[in-house]
């Protein structure tokens, strides 16, 4: 266990920061943001912000954080916290879920239907300059952002349907085109939630209900499962010197199935591994932090 004391309602959005040697994360439904040197948990930001779901390192020594349906601009040390632009859904129901950035630096950003009824959510990416380009509609809820260079790879979840998406990526734009299911629900126990990808392209995905995180091959099968000991497992990233810990977040909402330890649930876990993994790349926002020709 990593988080010592804390315990999440819906922990979520792990980010390594490599520069700083630290782990962010957020308690979404808490209302908030965590940053951790060393495993020493520190409290960012607490209600400021509303359902804050991930932390972006962004350009000019800063963060961008994703919070119902704003986007903010944080400096290093949280002090200042200022709206800087607004994902232009426009379900008024909806807020930001996984956000992550591509190799290239622009900011992809799911949304979601904070009732969990409706498939309202979309698929966003933000440029440098702040314009956003619809990539994806009618989503459940948006999950699992990575990228596979070395394949021309996207992939992306929708835990409301419970699988696992591969679309072809052009950088270029960027695109996504021919979208196919790459890992179907019931190949593992639970419902696909955030995800990380290692150096050699194999993706990691937390499973929400199903205490556990697997790897999965290029092929899309099953190459190893990380037992937890709680029910909701959220997301992961990888992270520490060597970018070969494997940091997960966990929920205790609700605890999920029997059988498994409710003290622990909400916690983060770090689990050494035997491959290397990649830092979220930082946003490549204009160093004014203004947004310009913002789309609707």
């Amino acid at each position: 266990m990593f988080s010592g004391d804390v315990r999440n309602l819906l922990g979520e959005g792990p980010t390594w920061e490599p520069g700083s040697g630290s782990l962010f994360w957020v308690d979404i439904l808490g209302n908030k943001v965590f940053r951790s040197v060393s495993g020493d948990p520190a409290l960012l930001s607490s209600e400021s912000l509303s359902s804050p779901s991930a932390v972006i390192p962004a350009a000019g020594d800063r963060f961008v954080v994703t919070a119902g349906r704003r986007l903010y601009i944080a400096d290093r040390g949280f002090d200042t916290i200022r709206e800087f632009s607004e994902v232009p859904d426009a379900e008024g129901s909806n807020r930001c879920n996984d956000a992550k950035c591509d190799p290239y630096g622009n900011l992809w950003v799911g949304t979601m239907d904070t009732g969990e009824n409706r498939r309202s959510g979309r698929l966003w990416c933000f440029n440098g300059d702040g314009d956003a380009r619809l990539m994806l509609e009618n989503v459940g809820i948006s999950n699992t952002l990575a990228w596979d260079l070395a394949r021309n790879r996207f992939y992306f979840a929708d835990s409301m349907d419970g699988d696992i998406f591969v679309f072809d990526y052009e950088p270029a734009g960027p695109a996504i085109r021919n979208k196919r299911v790459f890992f179907s629900r019931g190949e593992a126990p639970g419902v696909p939630d955030g995800s990380a990808i290692d150096s050699q392209g194999y993706l990691w995905n937390a499973r929400w209900d199903g205490s556990c995180v697997v790897r999965i091959s290029i092929d899309g099968k099953v190459d190893r499962r990380i037992e937890l000991p709680v029910a909701r497992p959220t997301s992961c990233a990888f992270g520490g010197s060597d970018l070969s810990t494997l940091f997960v977040t966990s929920a205790s909402l609700g605890h999920g199935r029997s059988g498994k330890k409710p003290g622990l649930s909400g916690a983060v876990f770090s689990v050494v591994t035997d491959v290397r993994g990649s830092a979220v790349p930082e946003y490549r926002m204009q160093p004014d932090g203004h947004v310009r020709d913002r789309a609707g």
